[in-house]
């Protein structure tokens, strides 16, 4: 068994108070994990680009920056990041397969209205307006 410790998501509630708010004010939405496929296929991201993009967001350098919307997430995506090459921030452009890109998105997005559905009146407006519009 490995002695590295496993990598563990947190949401942005588990982050301090300045953190947080910095994330929140950013309004952008960015990447960080898994990149070019789904598990088995894709990679981790490198840890440079994952570290540049978080710093970025934390400093407010995408406050500026220019985006794109999401066709099916809503997001609105960043075209351009300190120390982090375009074609990183543009996930459809990882996959080999655009397609299987789109459908494993339409897929996370049907599983965020679910979420929402089930959380009900706790999901303040801003937040459900936020998110992917599912058809």
């Amino acid at each position: 068994m490995s002695s590295r410790r496993k990598f563990r998501t947190h949401g942005v509630s588990s982050l301090s108070g300045g953190k947080r708010s910095a994330l929140a004010r950013s309004n952008v939405a960015f990447r960080v994990g898994w990149s070019g496929g789904p598990y088995g296929v894709g990679h981790r991201m490198p840890i440079q680009h994952t570290r540049s993009i978080v710093r970025a967001a934390l400093m407010g350098a995408l406050d500026r920056v220019p985006t794109r919307p999401d066709p099916i997430l809503g997001l609105a995506v960043p075209t351009v990041c300190p120390d982090v090459p375009a074609d990183v921030l543009d996930p459809r452009c990882t996959w080999l397969d655009p397609q299987a890109y789109d459908a494993q998105a339409r897929r996370l997005a049907d599983l965020f209205a679910a979420n929402i559905r089930k959380l009900g009146d706790a999901v303040p407006d801003d937040v459900r307006m936020a998110g992917p519009r599912v058809r």
